[in-house]
Protein backbone atom coordinates (compact mmCIF):
# COMPACT_ATOMS: atom_id res chain seq x y z
CA UNK A 1 0.00 0.00 0.00
CA UNK A 2 2.95 2.34 0.42
CA UNK A 3 3.22 2.08 -3.40
CA UNK A 4 -0.39 3.17 -3.92
CA UNK A 5 0.58 6.34 -5.81
CA UNK A 6 4.09 5.56 -7.07
CA UNK A 7 6.56 2.69 -7.13
CA UNK A 8 9.39 5.17 -7.45
CA UNK A 9 8.40 7.26 -4.40
CA UNK A 10 6.56 5.06 -1.85
CA UNK A 11 4.79 6.89 0.99
CA UNK A 12 4.11 5.59 4.47
CA UNK A 13 0.55 5.16 5.71
CA UNK A 14 -0.83 7.00 8.74
CA UNK A 15 -2.57 4.64 11.19
CA UNK A 16 -6.31 5.25 11.56
CA UNK A 17 -6.64 7.18 8.31
CA UNK A 18 -8.84 5.82 5.49
CA UNK A 19 -7.25 5.67 2.07
CA UNK A 20 -8.87 5.20 -1.31
CA UNK A 21 -6.72 2.78 -3.32
CA UNK A 22 -7.19 1.54 -6.90
CA UNK A 23 -5.40 -1.73 -7.62
CA UNK A 24 -5.16 -3.02 -11.19
CA UNK A 25 -5.28 -6.80 -11.39
CA UNK A 26 -3.64 -8.91 -14.09
CA UNK A 27 -5.58 -9.21 -17.33
CA UNK A 28 -7.11 -12.54 -18.30
CA UNK A 29 -9.78 -13.71 -20.73
CA UNK A 30 -12.35 -15.90 -18.98
CA UNK A 31 -16.01 -16.71 -19.54
CA UNK A 32 -17.78 -16.84 -16.16
CA UNK A 33 -20.57 -19.45 -16.22
CA UNK A 34 -23.98 -18.37 -14.97
CA UNK A 35 -24.36 -18.80 -11.21
CA UNK A 36 -20.63 -18.67 -10.52
CA UNK A 37 -19.06 -16.07 -8.24
CA UNK A 38 -15.69 -14.32 -8.17
CA UNK A 39 -13.61 -14.31 -5.00
CA UNK A 40 -11.04 -11.69 -4.04
CA UNK A 41 -8.33 -12.61 -1.52
CA UNK A 42 -6.55 -9.75 0.26
CA UNK A 43 -3.38 -10.34 2.26
CA UNK A 44 -0.85 -8.08 3.97
CA UNK A 45 2.03 -10.45 3.11
CA UNK A 46 3.21 -12.52 0.17
CA UNK A 47 6.25 -14.27 1.59
CA UNK A 48 8.64 -15.38 0.13
CA UNK A 49 7.86 -13.60 -3.16
CA UNK A 50 7.66 -10.19 -1.43
CA UNK A 51 9.72 -9.28 1.64
CA UNK A 52 7.42 -9.01 4.66
CA UNK A 53 6.82 -5.88 6.69
CA UNK A 54 9.00 -5.66 9.83
CA UNK A 55 5.88 -5.28 12.00
CA UNK A 56 2.34 -6.59 11.94
CA UNK A 57 0.10 -4.27 9.94
CA UNK A 58 -3.66 -4.89 10.39
CA UNK A 59 -5.77 -3.55 7.53
CA UNK A 60 -9.51 -2.78 7.66
CA UNK A 61 -11.51 -2.97 4.43
CA UNK A 62 -14.58 -0.73 4.11
CA UNK A 63 -16.64 -3.10 1.99
CA UNK A 64 -19.57 -0.71 1.65
CA UNK A 65 -17.34 1.67 -0.29
CA UNK A 66 -15.46 -1.01 -2.23
CA UNK A 67 -16.14 -2.33 -5.69
CA UNK A 68 -14.73 -4.67 -8.32
CA UNK A 69 -14.78 -3.39 -11.89
CA UNK A 70 -14.67 -6.20 -14.43
CA UNK A 71 -14.44 -5.42 -18.18
CA UNK A 72 -17.12 -7.03 -20.30
CA UNK A 73 -17.31 -7.89 -23.97
CA UNK A 74 -19.66 -5.70 -25.98
CA UNK A 75 -23.07 -7.20 -26.80
CA UNK A 76 -22.21 -7.83 -30.44
CA UNK A 77 -19.31 -10.04 -29.33
CA UNK A 78 -21.49 -12.37 -27.27
CA UNK A 79 -22.26 -14.49 -30.33
CA UNK A 80 -18.59 -15.30 -30.88
CA UNK A 81 -18.08 -19.03 -30.72
CA UNK A 82 -15.74 -20.10 -27.92
CA UNK A 83 -12.45 -21.71 -28.77
CA UNK A 84 -12.41 -25.48 -28.91
CA UNK A 85 -10.03 -27.66 -26.90
CA UNK A 86 -6.39 -26.69 -27.31
CA UNK A 87 -4.34 -28.84 -29.68
CA UNK A 88 -0.68 -29.64 -29.15
CA UNK A 89 2.00 -32.08 -30.21
CA UNK A 90 2.43 -35.38 -28.43
CA UNK A 91 4.34 -34.73 -25.21
CA UNK A 92 8.01 -35.65 -25.18
CA UNK A 93 9.02 -38.82 -23.43
CA UNK A 94 10.83 -37.90 -20.26
CA UNK A 95 12.39 -39.77 -17.37
CA UNK A 96 12.30 -38.04 -14.00
CA UNK A 97 15.83 -38.29 -12.59
CA UNK A 98 15.02 -36.44 -9.40
CA UNK A 99 11.68 -35.00 -8.26
CA UNK A 100 11.56 -31.44 -7.04
CA UNK A 101 11.34 -30.49 -3.38
CA UNK A 102 11.17 -27.41 -1.17
CA UNK A 103 12.74 -27.00 2.24
CA UNK A 104 12.27 -24.06 4.60
CA UNK A 105 14.11 -24.00 7.90
CA UNK A 106 13.49 -21.21 10.41
CA UNK A 107 15.99 -20.63 13.21
CA UNK A 108 16.43 -18.09 16.01
CA UNK A 109 19.78 -17.02 17.44
CA UNK A 110 19.15 -15.92 21.04
CA UNK A 111 22.63 -14.40 21.35
CA UNK A 112 22.12 -11.97 18.48
CA UNK A 113 18.29 -11.87 18.52
CA UNK A 114 18.33 -12.86 14.85
CA UNK A 115 15.66 -14.80 13.02
CA UNK A 116 16.89 -16.71 9.95
CA UNK A 117 14.86 -18.48 7.28
CA UNK A 118 16.75 -20.80 4.91
CA UNK A 119 14.96 -21.76 1.70
CA UNK A 120 16.19 -24.54 -0.58
CA UNK A 121 14.17 -24.86 -3.78
CA UNK A 122 15.10 -27.99 -5.75
CA UNK A 123 13.18 -28.00 -9.04
CA UNK A 124 14.20 -31.56 -9.87
CA UNK A 125 15.63 -32.76 -13.17
CA UNK A 126 13.85 -34.47 -16.04
CA UNK A 127 15.78 -36.24 -18.80
CA UNK A 128 14.69 -36.53 -22.40
CA UNK A 129 16.74 -38.65 -24.81
CA UNK A 130 16.45 -37.47 -28.42
CA UNK A 131 17.44 -39.86 -31.20
CA UNK A 132 20.02 -38.18 -33.43
CA UNK A 133 20.47 -41.12 -35.77
CA UNK A 134 20.08 -38.96 -38.87
CA UNK A 135 23.04 -36.88 -37.71
CA UNK A 136 25.18 -39.94 -37.08
CA UNK A 137 27.02 -39.77 -40.38
CA UNK A 138 28.82 -36.56 -39.43
CA UNK A 139 29.46 -37.91 -35.96
CA UNK A 140 30.92 -41.12 -37.36
CA UNK A 141 33.23 -39.24 -39.69
CA UNK A 142 34.40 -36.99 -36.89
CA UNK A 143 35.03 -39.96 -34.62
CA UNK A 144 36.40 -42.10 -37.48
CA UNK A 145 34.04 -44.86 -36.39
CA UNK A 146 31.22 -46.62 -38.22
CA UNK A 147 29.59 -48.15 -35.15
CA UNK A 148 29.11 -45.15 -32.89
CA UNK A 149 25.73 -44.14 -31.52
CA UNK A 150 24.63 -40.52 -31.58
CA UNK A 151 22.16 -39.03 -29.18
CA UNK A 152 21.23 -35.89 -27.33
CA UNK A 153 20.30 -35.75 -23.66
CA UNK A 154 18.11 -32.80 -22.73
CA UNK A 155 18.01 -31.93 -19.03
CA UNK A 156 15.62 -29.36 -17.66
CA UNK A 157 14.36 -28.21 -14.29
CA UNK A 158 11.06 -29.96 -13.86
CA UNK A 159 9.11 -26.82 -12.90
CA UNK A 160 10.59 -24.48 -15.51
CA UNK A 161 9.40 -23.81 -19.08
CA UNK A 162 10.43 -26.37 -21.75
CA UNK A 163 12.66 -23.74 -23.38
CA UNK A 164 14.99 -23.84 -20.37
CA UNK A 165 17.00 -26.97 -21.16
CA UNK A 166 20.59 -28.10 -20.86
CA UNK A 167 21.51 -30.03 -24.03
CA UNK A 168 24.26 -32.64 -23.79
CA UNK A 169 25.45 -34.31 -26.98
CA UNK A 170 26.13 -38.01 -26.54
CA UNK A 171 28.57 -39.97 -28.69
CA UNK A 172 28.87 -43.61 -27.74
CA UNK A 173 31.57 -45.80 -29.28
CA UNK A 174 30.17 -49.33 -29.18
CA UNK A 175 33.50 -50.90 -30.15
CA UNK A 176 36.30 -48.80 -28.62
CA UNK A 177 39.96 -49.73 -29.11
CA UNK A 178 41.57 -51.50 -26.17
CA UNK A 179 44.18 -50.03 -23.88
CA UNK A 180 42.42 -46.99 -22.46
CA UNK A 181 43.12 -45.94 -18.87
CA UNK A 182 40.65 -44.33 -16.50
CA UNK A 183 40.54 -41.85 -13.62
CA UNK A 184 37.93 -41.50 -10.89
CA UNK A 185 36.89 -37.91 -10.17
CA UNK A 186 34.73 -36.66 -7.31
CA UNK A 187 32.26 -33.78 -7.38
CA UNK A 188 30.03 -32.23 -4.74
CA UNK A 189 27.09 -30.68 -6.60
CA UNK A 190 24.21 -31.26 -6.13
CA UNK A 191 25.60 -33.89 -3.73
CA UNK A 192 28.81 -35.91 -3.46
CA UNK A 193 29.28 -38.32 -6.38
CA UNK A 194 32.03 -39.85 -8.50
CA UNK A 195 32.56 -39.94 -12.26
CA UNK A 196 34.79 -42.37 -14.16
CA UNK A 197 36.60 -40.49 -16.93
CA UNK A 198 39.24 -41.36 -19.48
CA UNK A 199 42.67 -40.19 -18.32
CA UNK A 200 44.55 -37.48 -20.21
CA UNK A 201 47.20 -39.76 -21.80
CA UNK A 202 44.44 -41.95 -23.29
CA UNK A 203 42.46 -38.93 -24.38
CA UNK A 204 45.60 -37.49 -25.98
CA UNK A 205 46.20 -40.77 -27.84
CA UNK A 206 42.75 -40.61 -29.45
CA UNK A 207 43.31 -36.97 -30.36
CA UNK A 208 46.53 -38.01 -32.15
CA UNK A 209 44.57 -40.74 -33.90
CA UNK A 210 42.15 -38.09 -35.17
CA UNK A 211 45.02 -35.82 -36.24
CA UNK A 212 46.66 -38.57 -38.26
CA UNK A 213 43.53 -40.15 -39.76
CA UNK A 214 40.94 -37.43 -40.23
CA UNK A 215 40.34 -37.00 -43.99
CA UNK A 216 39.58 -33.28 -43.71
CA UNK A 217 41.08 -30.25 -41.99
CA UNK A 218 39.85 -29.52 -38.50
CA UNK A 219 41.76 -26.68 -36.89
CA UNK A 220 40.49 -27.50 -33.41
CA UNK A 221 42.47 -30.75 -33.50
CA UNK A 222 45.68 -28.77 -33.70
CA UNK A 223 44.52 -26.31 -31.05
CA UNK A 224 43.88 -29.32 -28.79
CA UNK A 225 47.35 -30.70 -29.57
CA UNK A 226 48.94 -27.51 -28.22
CA UNK A 227 46.69 -27.73 -25.14
CA UNK A 228 47.90 -31.27 -24.32
CA UNK A 229 51.51 -30.21 -24.87
CA UNK A 230 51.14 -27.26 -22.49
CA UNK A 231 49.78 -29.72 -19.92
CA UNK A 232 52.91 -31.84 -20.33
CA UNK A 233 50.76 -34.87 -21.20
CA UNK A 234 52.39 -37.89 -22.86
CA UNK A 235 50.15 -40.06 -25.07
CA UNK A 236 49.09 -43.61 -24.29
CA UNK A 237 50.98 -45.26 -27.18
CA UNK A 238 49.37 -48.66 -26.69
CA UNK A 239 45.90 -47.20 -27.11
CA UNK A 240 47.06 -45.15 -30.12
CA UNK A 241 48.40 -48.27 -31.82
CA UNK A 242 45.17 -50.19 -31.19
CA UNK A 243 43.11 -47.30 -32.57
CA UNK A 244 45.29 -47.03 -35.69
CA UNK A 245 44.96 -50.75 -36.37
CA UNK A 246 41.19 -50.67 -35.88
CA UNK A 247 40.15 -47.87 -38.25
CA UNK A 248 41.72 -45.31 -40.56
CA UNK A 249 44.37 -45.29 -43.30
CA UNK A 250 46.87 -47.21 -41.10
CA UNK A 251 44.51 -50.12 -40.42
CA UNK A 252 45.96 -52.22 -43.23
CA UNK A 253 49.57 -51.57 -42.25
CA UNK A 254 51.72 -53.32 -39.69
CA UNK A 255 52.40 -50.24 -37.55
CA UNK A 256 54.60 -50.35 -34.45
CA UNK A 257 53.93 -47.08 -32.65
CA UNK A 258 56.96 -45.61 -30.88
CA UNK A 259 58.47 -42.14 -30.58
CA UNK A 260 60.30 -42.39 -33.91
CA UNK A 261 57.24 -43.55 -35.84
CA UNK A 262 55.00 -40.97 -34.18
CA UNK A 263 57.35 -38.09 -35.04
CA UNK A 264 57.64 -39.19 -38.65
CA UNK A 265 53.87 -39.60 -39.08
CA UNK A 266 53.03 -36.26 -37.44
CA UNK A 267 55.65 -34.35 -39.43
CA UNK A 268 54.31 -35.80 -42.68
CA UNK A 269 50.82 -34.67 -41.67
CA UNK A 270 52.07 -31.20 -40.74
CA UNK A 271 53.82 -30.80 -44.10
CA UNK A 272 50.69 -31.83 -45.99
CA UNK A 273 48.33 -29.29 -44.43
CA UNK A 274 47.13 -25.98 -45.82
CA UNK A 275 47.83 -23.90 -42.74
CA UNK A 276 45.89 -20.87 -43.92
CA UNK A 277 42.79 -23.03 -44.19
CA UNK A 278 43.54 -24.62 -40.81
CA UNK A 279 43.73 -21.18 -39.19
CA UNK A 280 40.47 -20.09 -40.81
CA UNK A 281 38.76 -23.24 -39.55
CA UNK A 282 39.71 -22.75 -35.89
CA UNK A 283 39.55 -18.95 -35.64
CA UNK A 284 35.77 -18.62 -35.01
CA UNK A 285 36.04 -20.83 -31.92
CA UNK A 286 38.78 -18.83 -30.18
CA UNK A 287 38.71 -15.82 -27.90
CA UNK A 288 40.32 -12.55 -28.98
CA UNK A 289 43.42 -13.33 -26.91
CA UNK A 290 43.74 -16.87 -28.28
CA UNK A 291 43.45 -15.61 -31.84
CA UNK A 292 46.70 -13.69 -31.44
CA UNK A 293 48.61 -16.96 -31.30
CA UNK A 294 47.31 -17.90 -34.76
CA UNK A 295 49.86 -15.50 -36.25
CA UNK A 296 52.59 -18.08 -35.56
CA UNK A 297 50.60 -21.15 -36.58
CA UNK A 298 52.27 -23.06 -39.35
CA UNK A 299 54.78 -25.77 -40.17
CA UNK A 300 57.72 -24.33 -38.13
CA UNK A 301 55.71 -24.05 -34.87
CA UNK A 302 54.15 -27.50 -34.99
CA UNK A 303 57.36 -29.16 -36.22
CA UNK A 304 59.18 -27.88 -33.15
CA UNK A 305 56.37 -28.86 -30.79
CA UNK A 306 56.19 -32.40 -32.24
CA UNK A 307 59.95 -32.85 -31.99
CA UNK A 308 59.83 -31.77 -28.34
CA UNK A 309 56.95 -34.17 -27.64
CA UNK A 310 58.62 -37.17 -29.28
CA UNK A 311 61.90 -36.40 -27.54
CA UNK A 312 60.07 -36.72 -24.20
CA UNK A 313 58.23 -39.87 -25.32
CA UNK A 314 61.51 -41.63 -26.22
CA UNK A 315 63.05 -41.14 -22.79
Amino acid sequence: LTHRDSHEHPEALEPGVAYEVCIKLDDIGYRVPAGHRLRIAVSTAYWPLIWPSPTNAPVTLHLANSSLMVPKLPAEAEAVEPFGPATSAEPLRETMIRSGSNERVASYDMATNTHTVEILADFGIAAELVDRSRADRAVRQAMLKDDSLGGQLNLKFADLPPSRKLRIKLEIDTNPPGGSKWDQRFHDFPTDFSVLVQDLPSNFALKLHALLCRPFIKGRDWFDLLWYLRKGTLPNLGLLQNALQQVGPFAERDVAVNAEWLQRALLEKIQSLDWEETVRDVEPFLSAMERRSLAVWGEPLFTERVQQLCGRVSR
